[in-house]
């Protein structure tokens, strides 16, 4: 589509991600439902935004890498700061896997058909549940909302603060239906919350966040025709929450001044206090698989460290293993504690995961004493556990077997890594400058490409026993990622979304048998019941 801006043109964050994306090579992704290395380049959007002491901006960038653009490109940022060089399109899964035309899809912003690049947008998974939180504060700094109220789902009550912390913190599906129906549910100046929340969104510029679609009644519903967050968005949204500074942070469009404060004090530590406690440090950072190695994969740690974060020891047992365990996975044995002491930042975040999309965004800061650096990150992509790395074929699906467990492909590690090593490098010194708008490529047409961890309550319940700590009944899809909504994987595989039951329908080609592989994911310290359809091959095929 486009030839990227020329490298004296690049900031010096955007000429790191570019290498970085470069060094992690994602056309080598093994795709377990095909049996082979991806045909197609993945579809993975990187974006940064690095910070000083104070929270101002110092430098941005935002990386994109698809079949249009397989050594990646840099997506200029516009003085409003927002990525308004792309033409930016809904997912749909037959298109990427060859049974649609690939690059005529949807727009997720009317009116951007001549820009210089395109990208269809991945389904962001459970990172959407960052949006549901943030439309929380949004109308508790309205009054339409007490935060500290209690509020009942489906027969349950709990506080609204735990059901936001389970969200978030392990990402817990029922929770998230709950704080997504109240949404629903909650009125303030002739709309509804949700309405609230999605104009919100474009008010301040960020409108590529949508969260559109979803049901009323239950809460579910979270399809990718109504759901979309590009990475600088993303990255832009967790900016309101850590942009400290008291200055204005982007200027809209439209002329809305946009700063930290259009969420309340109270709001963004009300934030910052549940993100601190997430539980989930697997795919930009490892810390869950310290020091795990593989008989596939050699003496190394397995997958790569990435961003060395710290995981909070309030998602520990007191053995240093993690609550999210579940019988029979690493997690059971791995003892977190040793890669906590030589961590060197903090990373508040939020992931998601499905069949075809793995994302991950969050806050990273330095623990004392440690490089300075202060960023935010943010990915999506739609390697989901379908994809992994080569070298673990032989376990058929890395996150789905026992031996490995690792539900993304080692590549996004390495490249968080990267990056977080060049932010290193430039430390605290320096002047800030407020970097010049990328040169906008003009449009071409191509042919068609054949601190320290802040503590939380821990939950007492046993890996496999079905208890999350909160009343919530086991039997119920409560896990990450079950998928109220869907990843639209059609022909090769997709979250059962459609009947909001949680199960993840991992499903393979035509010609195939289907293999029912139950696996159990231990959320919150309880458990999730996975019915996990696996297709074995058959021999001719």
């Amino acid at each position: 589509m486009s030839a990227a801006p020329a490298a004296d043109e690049l900031t010096a964050l955007e000429s790191d991600v570019l290498g970085a994306v470069a060094n992690a090579d994602f056309s080598g992704v093994y795709d377990f439902d095909r049996g082979r290395v991806t045909e197609q380049v993945p579809q993975v959007d990187v974006a940064v935004i690095e910070l000083d002491e104070q929270g101002r901006i110092r430098d941005r960038a935002n990386v994109l890498v698809s079949r249009d653009y397989p050594d990646g490109v840099v997506a200029p940022i516009d003085d409003s700061l927002s990525s308004s060089s792309v033409r930016w399109q809904r997912w749909e899964q037959n298109r990427f896997d060859g049974s649609g035309v690939y690059g005529e899809g949807t727009d997720i912003i009317p009116g951007r058909e001549d820009a210089p690049l395109r990208y269809m947008s991945t389904y962001p998974a459970s990172l959407l549940k960052s949006m549901a939180a943030f439309g929380l504060v949004f109308l508790s700094d309205h009054g339409a909302i007490d935060l500290e109220a209690d509020y009942t789902f489906d027969g349950v009550t709990k506080p609204i603060q735990q059901w936001t912390s389970e969200m978030i913190r392990m990402s817990n599906n029922t929770s998230s239906q709950a704080m997504i129906k109240m949404l629903h549910e909650v009125r303030y100046e002739g709309q509804t919350g949700i309405e609230f929340l999605n104009d919100e969104l474009q008010r301040l510029g960020l409108t590529t966040l949508q969260l559109q679609g979803t049901s009323a009644t239950t809460g579910g519903g979270w399809s990718n025709g109504g759901v979309s967050m590009t990475s600088f968005d993303t990255a832009r949204l967790d900016l309101i929450l850590d942009g400290g500074s008291g200055g204005v942070l982007w200027t809209t469009d439209a002329g809305v001044d946009v700063a930290s404060d259009v969420l309340s004090e109270e709001g963004r530590d009300w934030l910052l206090d549940i993100w601190s406690g997430s539980a989930y440090h697997w795919m930009l950072d490892t810390g869950n698989f310290c020091g795990w190695t593989t008989p596939y994969t050699g003496e190394s740690q397995y997958p790569a460290v990435g961003i060395p974060a710290v995981v909070p020891e309030s998602s520990l047992k007191a053995d240093g293993t993690s609550t999210i365990a579940w019988a029979g996975s690493p997690f059971a044995s791995i003892d977190v504690r040793p890669c906590n002491e030589t961590a060197e930042v903090t990373y508040y975040n939020k992931y998601g995961l499905t069949y075809n999309a793995g994302s991950d965004a969050g806050i990273v800061r330095s623990l004392e004493g440690k490089d300075f650096r202060h960023y935010i990150i943010a990915v999506t992509s739609n390697l989901g556990y379908r994809y992994g790395d080569e070298e673990l074929a032989a376990t058929g699906n890395a996150c789905l077997s026992n031996e490995s467990s690792f539900c993304y492909t080692d590549r996004f590690p390495v490249l968080a890594g990267t990056i977080d090593a060049a932010i290193a490098a430039r430390g605290a010194a320096g002047p800030v400058e407020t970097p010049e708008p990328t040169a906008t490529p003009e449009p071409t047409v191509s042919p068609e490409p054949t601190p320290s961890a802040t503590s939380v309550p821990t939950s007492t319940a046993t890996p496999g026993s079905g208890g999350e700590g909160s009343g919530a009944d086991p039997s119920e899809a409560s896990g990450s990622d079950a998928a109220s909504g869907s990843d639209g994987g059609q022909a090769t595989g997709s979250e059962a979304g459609a009947a909001d039951d949680g199960s993840l329908a991992a499903t393979g080609s035509d010609a195939a048998t289907a293999l029912t592989v139950l696996a159990l994911l231990a959320l919150g310290g309880g458990a999730l019941a996975l019915t996990l359809t696996r297709r074995r091959r058959t021999a001719g095929e």
